[in-house]
């Protein structure tokens, strides 16, 4: 195959690329982009900035202002994909972003009716990674710039888990957080790895790290924090 000249899809810098079977997904901070096909053509552009907001945020009188990270389903039931010839996609997307005023949110935007289903403010905490699974329901996974790893129920009321801590190990992740928001043993153990050189060292139990940067997820298992200070936790299901 000849090779495929390079494409412009948006004026401002990407913040999000997402690739189902049939679709791609990117964004700019304002913009989000579906195309299709080798010449990715584009079959919907959203304004995002004109997307009008759920409950509370209509109530409040909040506008959202920019995008900043994206991620969609991987399920195998096809949560997060179309079919072979659709024309247009059925995708669920999660972005993330903040409003006019400032504050976080996070919201879900389903491709086939166009419309926002779900959104949470997060007020003024800041979200450096976003991302989707282990498993076929989830859950959302948010990696804060305060070092905390939130999970989240997603559907037409999305509902906090439960928040982790990035360098400190699971049992003493959940015990400090309050007794009313230990919802969900998903994380019942993890690994957590210092780097230093060639040299790796197990963290200990009050250990605190850097915020986490990335977030990678293993279908079907748990996934993995790392930081700019060499730390990885690896969440997993015992």
């Amino acid at each position: 195959r000849g090779s495929v000249s390079p494409q412009k899809l948006h004026q401002d810098c990407l913040c999000g690329l997402e690739v189902d079977e049939y679709f791609v997904y990117s964004m700019d901070s304002g913009t989000l982009l579906v195309s299709k096909g080798e010449g990715l053509q584009a079959v919907m552009t959203i304004d995002l900035r004109s997307l009008p907001l759920p409950p509370p945020f209509d109530a409040a009188g909040k506008e959202f202002l920019a995008a900043r990270h994206l991620t969609r389903p991987r399920s195998r039931w096809g949560v997060g994909q179309g079919y072979r010839g659709s024309v247009s996609p059925q995708s669920m997307l999660f972005i993330s972003g903040y409003d006019k005023s400032g504050d976080s949110l996070i919201f879900q935007w389903h491709a086939g009716s166009g419309d926002i289903i779900s959104a949470v403010p997060l007020g003024k905490k800041h979200v450096v990674a976003l991302e989707f699974g282990p498993f076929d329901n989830g859950p959302l996974v948010l990696a804060m710039k305060d070092a905390t790893i939130e999970l989240w129920d997603w559907g037409i009321g999305m509902h906090q888990q439960a928040i982790l801590w990035h360098g400190m190990d699971a049992a003493a992740s959940l015990a400090a957080q309050p007794e009313s928001a230990r919802l969900l043993n998903f994380p019942t153990h993890n690994r957590a790895v210092a780097r230093s050189g060639s040299r790796r060292e197990s963290l200990g139990r009050a250990s605190v790290s850097a915020p986490p940067l990335k977030i990678c997820v293993d279908a079907g298992s748990g996934f993995i924090s790392c930081s700019e200070d060499g730390v990885l936790c690896m969440w997993f299901r015992k």
